[in-house]
């Protein structure tokens, strides 16, 4: 996976309805969104109170979402829609360090996580990324990865980790992220913010 670009495999639950339509969604966040991102900036965003930048980007990822598979397929009585893919937040328990995610969900009405991509300053990464350099491996081991995590969906209603039980920061993203208008930068600009983890490895060898 290029580092600053989600792929889409497609697979046999859903109907190839759905599977078109999370294709359809990943094109539009390629192109409007993932390559656009300052991920240098968005990672030291996370520490901040505000948190901005990261609210920004969630609703960005909200709205295509929204537009691609409908209203419709985020309420509790729509029935079993195979695998959608949705933008969320998840927050480590053990570091509490918060990241925008990309949730792989399998299933309706009991939704069921089966990968997770991060928005870090390495780019979106997924965790089932059979090629990851062991740099980024240990980053997100080390910030992610300890302690488990708690993650909720930017579409609560269709998530089984409800807002009422999702930690305090989530909430706090969650709750006003809609009112933060996302400003792409240039593609160039946006590869020139990533960490390179090649340079990276090459450095520590």
């Amino acid at each position: 996976m290029e580092h600053n670009r989600f792929e889409w495999a497609t697979g046999t639950e859903g109907g190839k309805m759905y599977r078109d339509k999370i294709n359809l969604y990943i094109d539009h966040i390629n192109r409007d969104v993932l390559t656009k991102i300052r991920y240098m900036q968005l990672q030291r965003d996370y520490q901040t109170e505000e948190k901005v930048y990261v609210k920004s980007i969630l609703n960005a990822l909200h709205k295509y979402a929204l537009e691609v598979y409908g209203e419709d397929s985020f309420g509790k009585d729509g029935g079993n829609r195979g695998t959608i893919l949705l933008p969320g937040v998840l927050q480590a328990r053990g570091s509490k360090n918060l990241c925008i995610v990309l949730l792989e969900m399998n299933g309706q009405p009991h939704s069921e996580l089966t990968e997770i991509s991060y928005l870090t300053q390495y780019g979106c990464i997924s965790t089932d990324d059979t090629v990851m350099p062991e740099t980024v491996r240990q980053f997100l081991e080390e910030m992610y990865g300890e302690g488990g995590y708690d993650y909720a969906t930017s579409f609560e209603e269709y998530d089984t980790a409800s807002e009422q039980n999702s930690p305090e920061e989530i909430r706090k993203v969650l709750e006003d992220f809609k009112n933060y208008t996302f400003l792409p930068c240039d593609p160039e600009e946006a590869l020139n913010d990533i960490c390179d983890y090649i340079e990276d490895e090459e450095i520590e060898q």
